[in-house]
């Protein structure tokens, strides 16, 4: 850019930058895409956060026998992420089955792609989006136990 003596640089460079900006073809077919971005990005500020450091936790404990399970319910206020975690087992070295439902008559029916066999200790065995409502948890054993284990389940949820 060399400066023109009888403008001031300033013009130069908005004259520079418009010039720019109509050789990368940036004028009217992008404003569309452009609004729609603005659009969307003040929309989802307006859904407040979702993310999971607002969560709550809900901790369930029990004793799983060999081939058993062992089914709990909770609530979720509002839509956004979940996960559940083993906190504590009585051996540590156990993998239990968890899976994520609706619950109807008496069984914890799982919902696709919320179910894993392998659950370990300290480890997120399930993270996901979750919609408000009524959801349960089943904790099995997938057919690693050669005996019963007392375990804690915390599921984080919006």
């Amino acid at each position: 850019m060399t400066p023109d003596p009888g403008r001031p640089l300033y013009a130069t460079m908005a004259h520079t930058t418009v010039e720019l900006l109509r050789r990368v073809r940036f004028g009217r077919s992008h404003l569309p895409r452009l609004l729609a971005a603005g659009a969307f990005t003040l929309f989802c500020s307006a859904c407040g956060d979702l993310g999971p450091s607002k969560n709550s936790n809900t901790d369930f404990s029990d004793r799983l026998e060999v081939g058993g399970f062992d089914i709990f319910q909770f609530n979720v206020s509002k839509n956004g992420e979940f996960s559940v975690t083993l906190t504590a087992l009585s051996n540590p070295n156990a993998v239990l089955g968890v899976w994520v439902g609706q619950p109807g008559n008496g069984v914890c029916n799982p919902i696709a792609g919320y179910v894993t066999p392998i659950a370990v200790l300290n480890r997120d065995a399930l993270n996901s989006f979750i919609q408000k409502g009524t959801y349960c948890l089943e904790v099995y054993d997938p057919g690693s136990l050669t005996e019963a284990v007392n375990y804690t389940v915390r599921v984080s949820h919006p």
